[in-house]
């Protein structure tokens, strides 16, 4: 089965703080750091639940998947879930800070997606 990858609106606030993080640091590697991750978010189109389930996972309902990405000090936790035949990518966080709050969560599997818009 092949699946749709989508941002929930939180997930894709969080896209654009990530990008503007990594730019404010080292602008050169911004552009290549954004596309070596959609390239990484692509790989969820075929095999979603191979990724284990986030810590985060005991504040939903839903079951709440995870996977890793980048290289230090630029590595960043995509959470997600799978919706049918989507993919919801609900945050992404650096995997430095701490996990999310039950409410932070919550937000993110609720708000519904901005547009029927995939990301690839």
């Amino acid at each position: 089965m092949n699946f749709r990858v989508v941002f929930q609106t939180p997930g894709e606030r969080d896209l654009d703080e990530a990008y503007r993080w990594i730019a404010a640091h080292e602008p050169l590697a911004a552009e290549r750091w954004r596309e070596r991750f959609y390239l990484a978010l692509k790989s969820l189109e075929s095999d979603p639940e191979r990724m284990p389930l986030a810590e985060e996972n005991k504040f939903v309902t839903r079951e709440l998947r995870e996977f890793h990405f980048g290289k230090l000090p630029y590595v960043f936790r995509v959470l997600f879930f799978v919706d049918g035949d989507l993919v919801r990518i609900a945050r992404i966080v650096r995997a430095q800070r701490r996990l999310l709050t039950k409410a932070q969560m919550s937000e993110a599997i609720q708000t519904d997606l901005p547009t029927d818009q995939s990301l690839l």
